[in-house]
């Protein structure tokens, strides 16, 4: 009989092959860095705006501002994508059936969903 560990690394590799495999993870990826790229850019544009600003004398003081609204996006952006990936890999097995014949082994429910969801 498999112990916990054993199980839950069987299931946690195969949901890590599983979205490598995927497609839309890739693009998802793509776009994601796509738009990490574009908010730095404008960003940096409002840095610069700001100084020119603070050159004139319009006393505007940003300080750390954008830096701090770069990082909050990245995390919210992150953990929104993170959720839907971990829905999907849930629901991906429900409509193939994989749930099933995995929950047929010795496996407790919360080791299968929880090794889904780290794994995605």
């Amino acid at each position: 009989m498999m112990g916990l560990s054993s199980c839950f690394k069987h299931i946690y590799f195969n949901t890590i092959q599983k979205e490598i495999r995927n497609k839309s993870i890739w693009s998802l990826l793509i776009m994601t860095s796509l738009v990490i790229i574009v908010l730095n850019a404008l960003l940096n544009l409002l840095l610069q705006l700001a100084g020119e600003f603070q050159m004139a004398g319009a006393g505007m003081e940003l300080g750390s501002l954008p830096l701090n609204l770069f990082y909050t996006l990245i995390d919210f952006f992150s953990t929104v994508i993170a959720i839907l990936i971990g829905v999907n890999s849930l629901s991906s097995d429900e409509d193939s059936g994989v749930n099933v014949q995995l929950l047929s082994f010795p496996v407790k429910r919360w080791e299968y969903l929880v090794a889904r969801v780290l794994g995605s």
